[in-house]
């Protein structure tokens, strides 16, 4: 609320951030969570803008993000809400999970333990006759993997681990998995 009245007093965005609010990433979050409810995302980005410069220690969470990039994803501004996750995933240090460079997909690999929301890996905890969990004992490369077990009292038509990703229309890409199987009929 006080960000807005300041707003009000003094329309030049950057003065206010200047003066009026602690280079605090709380309190910056708060707001952008605030304008990001409020579908106004031109003022949340810069917002966000400013917070990526003052290179805050310690760096907001991710779920922290998630408000601002799920409201930019609704108003279908792909690019941008690509580029905050980006920018977020650099702050908190989970830049380097181990993916391919160039890859559209954060975190193919399961590494960084985050889940439903955002730009990373959706999947319920249980689905339909099938369990869902990390693994720490299986894994491709890295810590981990994502294993899926089955019950077998039902014929599975399985769709439930999805992700979420930033892509670019009329433009290839290649996808690549690695999938072990056991007692699979």
């Amino acid at each position: 609320e006080a960000f807005t009245r300041s707003l009000r007093v003094e329309p030049d965005i950057e003065v206010v951030l200047d003066r009026a609010l602690p280079p605090n990433p709380v309190v910056y979050i708060d707001i952008i969570r605030d304008l990001a409810q409020e579908r106004q995302t031109a003022v949340a980005l810069q917002l966000w803008a400013h917070l990526v410069n003052l290179q805050p220690n310690p760096s907001p969470g991710l779920k922290d993000l998630y408000p601002l990039v799920d409201a930019l994803r609704q108003q279908r501004n792909i690019a941008e809400a690509s580029r905050v996750w980006r920018q977020g995933v650099a702050l908190a240090g989970l830049a380097d999970l181990g993916d391919p460079s160039a890859s559209v997909l954060w975190d193919g690999g399961f590494e960084s333990g985050f889940s439903n929301f955002g730009y990373a890996w959706y999947f319920p905890a249980n689905s339909h006759g099938v369990q869902i969990q990390l693994d720490r004992r299986e894994k491709h490369s890295g810590q981990q993997s994502l294993r899926l077990t089955f019950d077998g009292k039902l014929d599975v038509n399985f769709s439930d681990v999805c992700h979420n990703v930033p892509v670019e229309p009329r433009t290839s890409y290649r996808l690549s998995a690695w999938a072990e199987t056991r007692d699979l009929t």
